[in-house]
C-alpha cells in the first residue's frame, strides 16, 4: 500500500521530551524536497526547539515504518562557503535539515545519517565527487548528503573523517565518516575533510541497539556540519570550505585538535615535498 507523504498531529514524545524554547510551527513546503516526494509522516509542530535547532518527528512508511527525528539547524554566521585562498567568499542562510533514527542496530553499523541542503540559501556547491554517480551510489538530484557513522562517533554525537594524498610517502587517513565524501583530486597535495556534529541530539546503548536518548538545549557546540576539498602546492593553493553552524559559539577543544591534527598532517607534507624529488 502506498501512503504518500503526510503531516500528523503532535505526538507523545512531546510529552516524553520537554521544550526548551516555544514550539516551532512549519508549512509542507519547509521541509527539504526529498521528504516531500517520499513515504514521510511528518509532524509539522515541533517536538523540541532550541532556539537555534528544531526537531519534528517522522515515520518512514516505506522503510518498515522506522522512525526518528528531523533536526532542524537555523544558520547564522560564520555558515557559508569560501575559496581556502580567500579569494571569494558567500555567507549562508536559511536551514539546514538532518535525518536521524530513533534506534540503530548495534549489528549492522556504520549508521546512516542524511543531510538535506536544498532549504539553504545560496545553493551550497556540490565538492567534487558529491552527488555525482560517477563516484557515489547516493547521488541524488536534491543535494542531499547521505553519511554513516560507527557506532562509538554515533555515542559521541560527532564524527570526521581526513584523507590526503602525501606523495610518494602515501595517502593519509583518519576518522570514521563514511559514504557521501568530498573525492581529493589524483595529485600529491590533494586532500579532503569533513566533521560532522550531532548538535543538541544523545544517543545510548541499550542491548544490541543504539537508542535515541534525549535532547541536550545545553550543547555548546554551535559548528553542525564542514567539509573541505583542496589541492596544497608549494606555489599555490586552491579549494572550498563549507561550514554549516548555528551560532558563533566556539567549538569545543575535540574540534580545535582535529582541525589541528589535520594542519600538522599538511605541515609535514609540504615540508616533505619541499625536500624531496618531484613526482611525475
Amino acid at each position: 500500500m502506498n501512503i504518500p507523504t503526510r503531516v500528523s498531529a503532535p505526538l507523545l514524545s512531546l510529552f516524553l521530551f520537554p521544550l526548551a524554547a516555544q514550539a516551532v510551527s512549519i508549512s509542507y513546503t519547509d521541509l527539504p524536497q526529498t521528504l516531500r516526494s517520499g513515504f514521510y509522516e511528518v509532524s509539522l509542530s515541533s517536538t523540541y526547539s532550541s532556539g537555534t535547532a528544531s526537531a519534528f518527528h517522522y515515520v518512514d512508511w516505506a522503510n518498515q515504518a522506522s522512525s526518528g527525528w528531523l533536526m532542524r539547524y537555523d544558520l547564522t554566521s560564520p555558515s557559508g562557503e569560501a575559496a581556502i585562498d580567500g579569494s571569494q567568499a558567500r555567507a549562508f542562510d536559511g536551514y539546514l535539515w538532518m535525518q536521524v533514527k530513533h534506534s540503530y542496530d548495534d549489528t549492522t553499523a556504520p549508521h546512516a545519517v542524511t543531510l538535506f541542503m536544498d532549504k539553504v540559501t545560496p545553493s551550497p556547491s556540490a565538492l567534487f565527487g558529491q552527488n555525482d554517480p560517477h563516484f557515489t551510489p547516493y547521488a541524488d538530484a536534491n543535494g542531499d548528503l547521505s553519511l554513516f557513522v560507527t557506532t562509538t562517533d554515533l555515542l559521541a554525537g560527532r564524527s570526521y573523517a581526513t584523507l590526503a594524498d602525501n606523495g610518494e610517502y602515501g595517502y593519509s587517513s583518519g576518522g570514521g565518516l563514511t559514504g557521501e565524501l568530498p573525492v581529493i583530486c589524483l595529485a600529491e597535495g590533494c586532500q579532503m575533510s569533513m566533521q560532522l556534529n550531532l548538535a543538541q541530539l544523545t544517543f545510548a546503548t541499550s542491548g544490541t541497539s543504539v537508542q535515541f536518548a534525549g535532547f541536550n538545549p545545553g550543547d555548546t557546540r554551535g559548528q553542525v556540519f564542514t567539509q573541505t576539498s583542496a589541492y596544497y602546492t608549494n606555489y599555490i593553493n586552491y579549494g572550498t570550505t563549507q561550514t554549516f553552524a548555528i551560532s558563533a559559539v566556539p567549538e569545543p577543544s575535540a574540534f580545535w585538535m582535529f582541525a589541528g591534527g589535520l594542519g600538522l598532517v599538511t605541515a609535514v607534507a609540504r615540508r616533505r615535498r619541499s625536500n624531496s624529488p618531484h613526482r611525475a
